[in-house]
């Protein structure tokens, strides 16, 4: 009996041994599978962006050429698209400016312009219908000038400062960021299929 049990227990052991070289074999083998698809991978990218690299420099020189091309007429028509815009919103500034939200916002800007005086005497430019607004206040001269027609202008008394506060120069003084925001809502408006 102590023999069978022998037998067995080597018979044991030895497939126990061999299901671990197999699984040691199945392990080599697949590492070399993958070691060979990352090399054959490997190679294929090579050789894919060396014919990038031959075909970029036979057509880099026209490519470039005719992307300048193009970014200078996109460059081009938008500034005349917003040329377009800019123009018709200063055309519209007197409109504006006789609107009631844009009176309701004066006050606001005004104390905004005294602000940067800081104190000092200032003469207050705008158009004749303004003075009710400015009011009297001690050291603020109100000079009706027709040549102001949208918003107002705060110099002080020796001239160091002014503050221009009509529509026309807030308008001047945001073209950037106007043009950019045209420009963003123009993609956005192409890309969605509305213009």
């Amino acid at each position: 009996m102590a023999l069978a049990e022998l037998l067995a227990h080597i018979e044991e052991r030895a497939r126990a041994e061999i299901e671990q070289e197999l699984e040691r074999g199945r392990c080599e083998a697949s590492r070399l599978r993958i070691a060979a698809e990352e090399r054959t991978a490997r190679a294929r990218e090579e050789r894919l962006a060396a014919e990038e690299v031959k075909l970029r420099r036979e057509l880099d020189p026209d490519l470039a050429q005719t992307r300048l091309g193009a970014r200078r007429l996109v460059a081009e028509a938008r500034r005349r698209f917003a040329a377009r815009v800019l123009a018709e919103v200063e055309r519209r500034l007197p409109g504006i400016a006789a609107g009631s939200r844009y009176r309701e916002c004066l006050p606001g800007q005004l104390e905004d312009c005294l602000a940067y005086a800081d104190g000092e005497r200032v003469t207050i430019r705008g158009a004749p219908s303004l003075a009710e607004l400015v009011g009297d206040r001690p050291g603020v001269r109100y000079q009706a000038d027709p040549d102001v027609t949208t918003g107002f202008i705060v110099e002080t008394e020796d001239g160091a400062l002014v503050v221009d506060g009509t529509l026309k120069s807030r308008l001047e003084s945001m073209k950037a960021e106007l043009e950019i925001e045209l420009f963003r809502r123009w993609e956005s408006n192409r890309e969605a299929g509305l213009g």
